[in-house]
């Protein structure tokens, strides 16, 4: 029996091998997919890629991380001056709160007459019911008159009218009373101011008539 030749036991092995990959190898066939990583993809895009387009993605990318640097500070910042106004907004908030707390005592303390108040207010509501019912009453009427039943358009206007007609000579008679308030006043200045100029001319006078006389009884004792 021979030797085997060195190109034989070196093929043997490497046949062995390449059974070994081709049975752990991925399936290609249609079908089949083959996962591939994210970072496998970009590398193999870079290689695809001339130099120039890489050195320019490579600057695209430090941008773009430095861009997300500066807007995750920016938010940093943002975030804290907001929780600082929320701070101020809290303690305005207790300010207020106390404030309206102590306003209250105060005005608790200075009112106690709590059956006064109440007493107050049943009053109220009842003067509001006798409005209302009087109210009802006078429509009641309206509806009832003939002149609304005939032509209820024109008599609601000649009640406009005539209400109308009696505020405006309310208004006129209000306005001319003003007035003669107004001038009433306007004269009583007026004669004030006029009697102050004749007590400050008399005063003049006086003090003119007083100086001569004190000359003369001076001019009189000098002489004699």
């Amino acid at each position: 029996m021979g030797k085997a030749s060195r190109a034989g036991r070196s093929k043997t092995p490497a046949k062995a091998v390449s059974s070994r990959l081709v049975k752990h190898a991925p399936l290609t066939t249609t079908g089949a997919k083959i996962l591939v990583s994210p970072k496998s993809q970009t590398a193999g895009e870079n290689e695809s890629l001339s130099r120039g387009q890489r050195k320019r993605l490579a600057k695209r990318e430090q941008f773009l991380k430095r861009e997300r640097m500066v807007m995750s500070s920016l938010r940093l910042k943002k975030l804290e001056e907001q929780k600082g106004k929320l701070d101020g907004l809290d303690a305005i908030k207790e300010a207020l709160t106390s404030t309206t707390s102590t306003a209250t005592e105060a005005q608790s303390s200075a009112h106690p007459s709590a059956p006064a108040v109440q007493q107050l207010s049943s009053q109220t509501v009842k003067a509001k019911k006798n409005l209302a019912n009087s109210e009802i009453g006078h429509m009641g009427l309206v509806l009832e008159h003939p002149s609304f039943i005939e032509n209820p358009f024109a008599a609601i206007q000649q009640h406009l009218r005539n209400s109308l007609e009696s505020d405006a000579e309310m208004l006129q008679e209000e306005s001319l009373k003003r007035e003669k308030e107004d001038k009433i006043i306007e004269d009583k200045k007026k004669e004030e101011k006029k009697e102050k100029i004749r007590d400050i001319r008399f005063a003049r006078r006086m003090g003119r008539l007083a100086s001569k006389l004190l000359e003369g009884v001076v001019y009189s004792i000098v002489n004699n």
